[in-house]
């Protein structure tokens, strides 16, 4: 038995795991979904399930969507059937797919909200989550979830000879460790009870897109996988664990990139500030300005407004004047001889042309003219020459004593 142990060690499938990104890349020019035919909606689909769960085919094959809860955070199943790593008394699982704004084209929540929404029509009375593509449409088995899977696989470049429709739990898993996710999340997504498993089994370092051959030839490539090309192999050593994780270069790279973010925040916040306090400032600059304005245009107006009441007042004084004049006019032409009356008349026209004077007008107010006192004497006066001449030929004894 030993012999046969040393001549056939047990090994695990798989020394490296595929590159993630490369899938993605490929998932990334499947969009938008209602371009799409219904085998590659699907297939996307399946393969962002596999993915972002880390979950076995027979997990996906169970989904359903009567057991669905969708918000617009996130879409969670719940699974009430036996697994593979359900014990006795531990069954169910939830299985929550998060939304991700920031690519709409990656975003696997969104994409099951539109598959369920297309696929209503021909599921019929189908509860469970994939259908087959092809008439007639029923549910999906096992053994079509993981061959779709490959299928993208090859599609974005990667060997279907040596990675198949199971390595997809190590790529991502492997991935989401690199990315510095708490190994307490990728154990409770995985469903894994400790971390030995996932360090044994699944914890793979990324295929190298050069080898090593080419590597040390290519002197231009090593010399950016010296600077910290993200596309260099991981090392692996005793327990399986990258030496990755503790490259110094790639830890002073994110803690560069976290400073340059806090700094661009930290002057974003600072401009939005300055700008709120200068546009404060100019609105109490134009505020002042405009209660000033308003003040200088009441002020102007009152000065008008006083100017044309005290004009209206001395022309309606100047009125009452002339009317108190041409009442008694007539009183004055029965008892006083015609020469004489003319006399006084002339006088009293010198008396009134020489206390008149001119008012002055501002805008708005009545023409001097309409109120002249002069021309309403001159008017009086030559009525009142009419009358004595008419007299003077009816009654020619009575202006004969009257000395020129």
């Amino acid at each position: 038995m030993r012999g046969i142990f040393n001549m056939n060690p047990p090994t695990t499938r798989y020394n490296i795991t595929w590159d993630v990104r490369d899938v993605l890349t490929l998932l990334r020019t499947w969009s938008p979904m209602e371009g799409l035919q219904l085998d590659q909606r699907t297939m996307k689909l399946v393969m962002l399930l596999a993915l972002t769960s880390a979950q076995r085919v027979q997990t996906l094959h169970k989904l359903r969507v009567d057991r669905m809860t969708s918000t617009p955070t996130e879409v969670v199943f719940f699974i009430d059937e036996l697994l593979k790593q359900h014990s006795p008394g531990c069954t169910g699982l939830q299985l929550k797919f998060p939304a991700y704004p920031a690519d709409a084209r990656l975003c696997v929540a969104s994409h099951i909200r539109h598959y369920v929404k297309v696929t209503a029509r021909i599921r019929g009375m189908e509860r469970y989550l994939l259908v087959t593509h092809k008439r007639p449409h029923h549910r999906v088995t096992v053994q079509t979830i993981s061959m779709w899977l490959p299928v993208v696989l090859g599609k974005s470049g990667i060997d279907t000879n040596v990675f198949k429709s199971l390595s997809n739990r190590a790529a991502s898993t492997s991935t989401a460790r690199v990315m510095e996710v708490p190994m307490d999340q990728i154990l409770a997504t995985a469903g894994w009870a400790n971390e030995a498993v996932f360090q044994r089994f699944y914890n793979k370092p990324v295929a190298a897109p050069l080898q090593f051959a080419e590597a040390v030839l290519n002197e231009e490539a090593g010399r950016k996988r010296r600077v910290g090309d993200e596309t260099k192999p991981m090392l692996v050593v005793d327990g399986g664990l990258p030496i990755e994780n503790y490259d110094c270069i790639f830890f002073y790279k994110v803690h560069r990139e976290k400073h340059l973010i806090s700094s661009t925040e930290e002057e974003s916040h600072n401009l939005q500030s300055l700008i709120t306090s200068q546009f404060a400032e100019l609105h109490q600059i134009l505020t002042e300005k405009e209660q000033r304005a308003l003040g200088d245009v009441r002020e102007e107006e009152d000065k008008i407004v006083k100017t044309m009441e005290k004009n209206l007042q001395e022309i309606q004084e100047n009125l009452n004047s002339i009317q108190e004049v041409l009442s008694k006019l007539p009183e004055q032409i029965d008892h006083k001889d015609g020469l004489i009356f003319l006399k006084e008349e002339a006088g009293c026209t010198r008396r009134v042309g020489d206390d008149s004077k001119p008012m002055l007008v501002v805008d708005g107010s009545l023409p001097i003219e309409n109120f002249d006192c002069i021309f309403f004497c001159k008017v009086a006066l030559r009525e009142t020459s009419d009358i004595i001449n008419r007299g003077r030929v009816t009654q020619p004894s009575v202006t004969d004593h009257i000395p020129v």
